[in-house]
């Protein structure tokens, strides 16, 4: 089997890049960039359902028609894109249906997440701030 790849995105993949490489203009690209839960003090989702929070910081890569999301704490998650400003991601994990979906608003990210596990339906929604 033959896997076609860009060199940058290979590189990236062995780490001899980091991957905000990977992005050719972030300046035209409303999602990318760097985002921070806007209030750190505010309780965890975590605590609900694990599957509800990505984290306080993530990284957002636009790559053709998808996002690279990376969090410190879990690494890096492939999205879909919705257009310029927005991102979603549908998953099954430990018995859990997960939908999440990232839209930019002003000055703000927007995560919201859906988790349904056994009949119960959880969701959340978190800020985030861009940091410069």
């Amino acid at each position: 089997m033959k896997i076609s790849a860009h060199p940058l995105v290979v590189a990236a993949a062995l780490g001899l890049l980091g991957p905000a490489a990977l992005t050719e203009d972030d300046r035209m690209d409303e999602l990318a960039g760097t985002w921070s839960v806007d209030d750190p003090d505010a309780p965890a989702p975590a605590e609900l359902d694990p599957a509800l929070d990505l984290g306080p910081t993530l990284e957002v890569i636009p790559v053709e028609d998808r996002v690279l999301i990376d969090i410190p704490s879990q690494g890096s998650l492939s999205w879909s894109r919705d257009g310029e400003v927005a991102a979603f991601q549908e998953l099954m994990l430990n018995g859990a249906h997960i939908t999440r979906s990232l839209a930019v608003e002003g000055d703000a990210l927007r995560l919201r997440t859906v988790v349904e596990r056994g009949g119960e339906r959880h969701a959340h929604e978190r800020l985030y701030s861009r940091v410069v």
